[in-house]
């Protein structure tokens, strides 16, 4: 009897996410950003770490979205987009299915936050969806999962699409391709930068003081190579193409 129940409990709430509507990104955003303000306490401060996505665009888009939503609801205070960038830089954090919880505390603590926020975007099936998590930092206890369906509508296919690929890549191909700009945008986020694809290659540049770095990552012969053209000193450029490369390679489960 009480396995019927359990199950019978299962399949109703399956049923409930069945139902659930799908918003559009905006409305995604908003709701998101509302529920985040319901569980921190009022006057603390938030860190938004980052929103993961296959689609570097999306990403950056969710990250300043939320943040504004939040700022302009004046109910909680959130950190600069600079001082995290420092701070993740010191941390190479890496913010994908894999970084715990302890590490995201760890990087909240150094930004002097109560709770710090991340993100994914994914597709499913036709859709999409939006899973937020808040994490207090004291204590390293989830105060929220929020997880909603959005839909697939001209702004999302914008944002995710595959803008200047080429037709004779496989979609595995083209996934590195999207992870790269991604990475690319995230990694050097500090620096200005702006990412593109272009048939077989991402082709990004980014501010570094008065240099104007171009980072081009091509895909050739079944893997891809990094390419980094800076007036910096050497050991920096190593040091961008090695954890660049760790990144991308992280995302792609290597």
């Amino acid at each position: 009897m009480k396995r019927l129940f359990l199950v019978g409990l299962s399949l109703f709430f399956v049923s409930i996410l069945s139902a659930q509507e799908a918003l559009t990104l905006t409305d995604a955003i908003f709701e998101a950003a509302g529920e985040i303000q319901g569980r921190v306490r009022r006057n603390s401060i938030v860190a938004i770490l980052d929103i993961s996505s296959r689609s570097g665009r999306m990403s950056e888009h969710i990250f300043e979205e939320l943040m504004a939503e939040i700022v302009n609801g004046s109910y909680a205070t959130v950190v600069e987009r600079d001082q995290i960038d420092l701070i993740l830089d010191e941390l190479e954090y890496q913010n994908d299915a894999g970084v715990s919880d302890r590490s995201a505390a760890r990087a909240g603590r150094m930004l002097g936050a109560q709770y710090i926020v991340t993100g994914t975007f994914d597709q499913e099936n036709e859709d999409f969806r939006l899973r937020i998590k808040v994490i207090e930092v004291e204590s390293t206890a989830v105060r929220l999962m929020f997880n909603t369906r959005v839909i697939s509508d001209s702004s999302v296919v914008s944002l995710m699409g595959r803008r200047g690929s080429s037709s004779s890549l496989t979609n595995d191909q083209q996934r590195i391709l999207e992870i790269a700009e991604a990475e690319i945008l995230s990694y050097f986020r500090r620096y200005k930068p702006k990412a593109d694809i272009d048939g077989n290659k991402v082709h990004g540049e980014a501010k570094y003081g008065k240099d104007n770095v171009k980072i081009d990552v091509t895909f050739s012969r079944g893997d891809y190579r990094i390419d980094i053209v800076s007036t910096a000193n050497a050991r920096e450029i190593n040091k961008w193409k090695a954890t660049l490369k760790s990144r991308i390679d992280k995302k792609l489960g290597k």
